[in-house]
């Protein structure tokens, strides 16, 4: 398990919710729901974990996200949505791809009924769920068709017509009997309002209706009848009491967003919805001043976030109070442009979208609340770091800028040497610095301390001309507290005599590698070897410091060499010296590249001449004959 992920496992809620891992490509490749988020991925990290495709997942797991809901019949069916979506690696054998039930009113033709169906397709109909128990989902109808009058069969009805024959609901008194033609659609409209009021979730007096039979029942000793209407009258609270919010009353495609802040840093929570589905959670960091408000970190957002018409829904739903609503018009029309076609922004009250808005501002106040959690502890333990780095090298001063050497070759060919920089204890790329050594040579450890000086010495050297003609924009200041020898004691004295030549206050120190060239400890002038496993809070940071210099080192040596061995080439054509096969190789790139040219852009390139053109052109010619 890597750094960062150990430290974020320690920020899991005890909270229901939903949690992908991914690989080290950020690829999702599992996703699973859980009762406590925080028990359930840390199962996954423990010793005595089993199974061997959960073992292999394990493996793969480079980072892990989550997203918090109200309880586990959301996460369910957040579950199903991004499974479907992202069809993970890990799920695809031990998830189905089911569809769970909703509940329709077929208000989209004459005469409704209430219906139990998976599919939720745009006709006209009005959509409840969709619900994880198919049993309740199943009662709840059942209870509806058996209390409110509407039709059950699916007849095409015509008012004031009569269609076929009545059944025997109608002889129940279960169907008021529209198919008799003598019903009409006003009087039937009655009882659907009823139905959708109690498919709503306001089911109280029709729960008292059933209750009162079943208490009837129970008195004449029918208690298999008694215990089957205990069941239907159940079935409405296990569906609208922990009514999930994981519920999206149509098909169009919307965005709802939330944003919540601190001081400095504010995180936007995305739910993105997709065909009535929620597709994708995404969660993006944004820095702002203490004045800003979350209105304004929103507004931000978007118009940094819509970048294509693609990626623009027809809807974008807000959980903060907007204000000034002539610049939310104005996006609007801004938005609608770009997708061509209309686009809202909406600030929802009430109803499934406020609830989505709010999951969503709860995220994101979360997300806020655990990243300054981190900051907070990520600092401590820097400051330890920096403090133990002091006490180890006797450094009295703060530590803000590190330096490492290292030198790659191969038999003494293609000599190069590195320089990789630490800002307060990051990675600081942009500073790094190659060089191609020009004076030693050869094999042995003696041309090894010499490159390493060189390198040194050029630095300090570039630095000093630097300060002493004052330029506006240094390469090679500021000066480091500490600079690092890919090396044992011998390298440590070479680079600490440099820069005492020089009379800057900067300590020599060597990262001293195993004989597996895995850091085994730091080497000091004054202290000799101190071992990485006896350093509590640096050793993290050593141990990346060493293997970035190492990976930059090699890195570029392989570049160097593979450009040698192109100029090489170039240099046995005919007209073509080292200083324009150099240029050749700046101009072209790659030998893929000067080989696939024409005679007239070999003729372009700085230094080259038609003849020479022609030679190179002819030469990868008759190569490629030869071949």
């Amino acid at each position: 398990m890597n750094a960062a992920l150990k430290e974020k496992l320690k920020k899991l809620p005890d909270k229901p919710g939903i949690y992908m891992h991914k690989n080290e490509e950020g690829k999702v490749i599992y996703v699973g729901k859980a009762k406590n988020l925080k028990n359930r991925v840390r199962s996954y990290f423990q010793a005595n974990v089993s199974g061997e495709k959960t073992k292999s997942l394990v493996k793969h797991i480079h980072d892990t996200d989550w997203f918090v809901v109200d309880n586990e019949t959301e996460a369910f069916l957040l579950e199903r949505d991004l499974i479907r979506e992202y069809r993970p690696h890990y799920n695809i054998l031990l998830k189905d791809d089911k569809s769970y039930p909703y509940i329709k009113l077929t208000t989209g033709e004459a005469y409704p009924r209430v219906i139990l169906t998976r599919r939720h397709v745009p006709d006209g109909g009005k959509y409840y769920g969709p619900f994880t128990s198919a049993d309740s989902a199943r009662r709840v109808v059942e209870a509806i068709n058996l209390y409110i009058p509407l039709r059950m069969c699916s007849k095409t009805l015509f008012s004031g017509r009569k269609v076929g024959k009545v059944c025997l609901n109608y002889h129940m008194g279960h169907c008021i009997g529209p198919c008799t033609g003598l019903v009409s659609e006003q009087d039937y409209a009655g009882y659907v309002d009823e139905a959708a009021e109690v498919l709503s979730g306001k089911y109280q007096e029709l729960a008292e209706k059933i209750k009162t039979d079943m208490l009837r029942e129970s008195e004449k000793m029918n208690f298999e009848a008694a215990a089957h209407l205990r069941d239907l009258m159940a079935s409405f609270s296990d569906i609208f009491e922990h009514h999930q919010k994981i519920s999206v009353s149509s098909t169009d495609d919307r965005d709802i967003m939330a944003a919540a802040s601190s001081e400095n840093l504010s995180c936007v929570v995305v739910l993105k919805v997709r065909g009535g589905d929620i597709t994708d959670t995404v969660t993006r960091y944004m820095s702002k001043s203490g004045e800003d408000k979350d209105s304004e970190v929103l507004l931000s957002f978007i118009q940094q976030y819509y970048t294509s018409a693609d990626d623009i829904p027809q809807e974008i739903v807000l959980c903060t109070q907007m204000e000034g609503q002539d610049g939310l018009g104005g996006l609007e029309e801004t938005l609608s442009d770009l997708r061509g076609a209309k686009t809202r922004i909406l600030l929802p009250k009430k109803g499934d979208k406020k609830k989505l808005a709010d999951m969503a501002y709860r995220n994101a106040s979360m997300n806020i609340q655990t990243r300054m959690t981190a900051e907070a502890v990520r600092k401590e333990k820097a400051e330890k770091c920096e403090e133990e780095l002091r006490g180890l090298l006797g450094v009295k001063d703060r530590i803000e800028r590190i330096e490492a050497v290292d030198i790659s070759n191969i038999n003494g060919a293609d000599n190069v040497g590195v320089t990789v920089v630490y800002l307060n204890g990051k990675k600081s790329p942009k500073d790094y610095r190659r060089y191609r050594i020009l004076t030693a040579g050869g094999v042995g450890e003696g041309n090894d301390y010499a490159s390493m000086g060189e390198v040194v010495r050029r630095r300090l050297s570039r630095a000093k001309e630097e300060l002493k003609t004052g330029e506006e924009n240094p390469k090679f200041l500021p000066l480091p507290q500490v600079i690092f020898a890919d090396g044992g004691l011998n390298h440590v004295k070479v680079i600490q005599d440099i820069i005492d030549e020089f009379g800057y206050d900067i300590t020599a120190a060597g990262l001293v590698k195993d004989a597996h060239h895995k850091l085994r400890g730091v080497m000091t002038l004054s202290s000799g070897e101190t071992r990485t496993s006896s350093l509590r809070y640096s050793s993290g940071l050593l141990n990346d410091i060493s293997d970035e210099v190492h990976r930059f080192a090699i890195e570029y040596h392989r570049a160097s060499r593979s450009r040698n061995m192109i100029k090489s080439e170039l240099t046995d054509i005919e007209g073509i010296g080292p200083k324009r096969a150099g240029e050749l190789i700046a101009y072209f790139g790659s030998l893929e590249k000067i080989m696939e040219a024409s005679e007239e852009e070999l003729a372009r390139c700085p230094g080259m001449n038609s003849a020479a053109a022609k030679n190179v052109k002819n030469y990868f010619n008759e190569r490629t004959i030869n071949r």
